[in-house]
């Protein structure tokens, strides 16, 4: 994780905190987004900007998931709805807020990397009692459809990936393309972009070493290694990763694939090799 995340997340999340209590949910969601953060255009920021640095081109973007702002804290608890448990008046149980996610969730897109920032909760029955977070796949499988599809992620275990680079992870594997192929392809489309960025930062700089007040500007201070924590902080997942996701995927759709093969008619059992019917019938004859 880069060095820097703890503070960014930290700023971002007093602002939202701000946001919360004015009108009860962050302003991404009044303007149409889910995400905040990072620019498209480090360009226009920069020029307000009178010491610049390679930190205004590589700022973080992140995902606000906050769904209790969106259903007015009423989330059923998952644990609770599965057993049957209700109030004493019979009504469903909700969870309750329990702050802030100690950290963000680092997700990998297709050329960059995406912090999700999420809250947590608790049941508040004395049967039940555990905790969630809001990116929980428990969560997820209790909220409306509608809401549940925008949260745009497959996560695993302390990483993820999003669903445009999970796409495109299944119809390369499909057409034969190999996890140590992939994960090079793909770590050449994170390069490119920290490569553009860098180039518009030594862009910038040229043109301000231009101008009459050049001799007034600060020292410049260098764009940074993609690896490094400190600045950019590039990170591709290993091929062996992108195998057991992939694999973790494939088990995950098993049941619609088996019945998929069962509702094909019997005329493919004549070219099916891998259950050799056609070679067992004829000796049943």
């Amino acid at each position: 994780m880069p060095s820097w995340l703890e503070n960014e997340y930290k700023s971002v999340r007093e602002q939202l905190t701000i946001d919360v209590q004015k009108r009860a949910r962050p302003a991404c969601y009044d303007l149409g987004t889910f995400y905040t953060g990072s620019t498209d255009s480090p360009y226009l920021v920069s020029r307000a900007v009178f010491e610049l640095g390679p930190g205004v081109f590589h700022q973080p973007r992140f995902f606000v998931w906050l769904p209790h702002c969106l259903l007015g804290d009423r989330i059923p608890c998952p644990d609770c709805k599965a057993s049957g448990r209700r109030t004493p008046k019979g009504q469903c149980i909700f969870l309750q807020k329990l702050g802030w996610a100690e950290r963000p969730r680092r997700v990998v897109d297709i050329d960059k990397c995406i912090y999700i920032i999420g809250y947590r909760y608790r049941c508040g029955h004395s049967a039940c009692g555990r905790t969630y977070r809001s990116w929980s796949p428990a969560i997820l499988n209790v909220l409306p459809r509608s809401l549940s599809n925008q949260f745009s992620f497959r996560l695993t275990y302390r990483s993820g990936l999003t669903n445009t680079l999970t796409g495109l992870l299944r119809e390369a594997f499909r057409c034969g393309v190999g996890p140590q192929s992939f994960k090079s392809m793909i770590e050449s489309l994170h390069y490119r972009r920290y490569d553009d960025l860098h180039l518009q930062y030594l862009e910038m700089l040229s043109d301000r070493k231009l101008g009459s007040m050049s001799s007034l500007l600060p020292k410049v201070t260098p764009f940074g290694a993609f690896g490094d924590r400190n600045g950019y902080a590039g990170f591709v997942p290993s091929a062996q990763y992108f195998r057991l996701f992939y694999d973790t995927l494939i088990e995950g759709c098993s049941r619609e694939m088996v019945q998929r093969i069962a509702m094909l008619p019997a005329r493919r059992l004549a070219v099916d090799d891998s259950y050799k019917v056609k070679y067992r019938m004829c000796h049943l004859c």
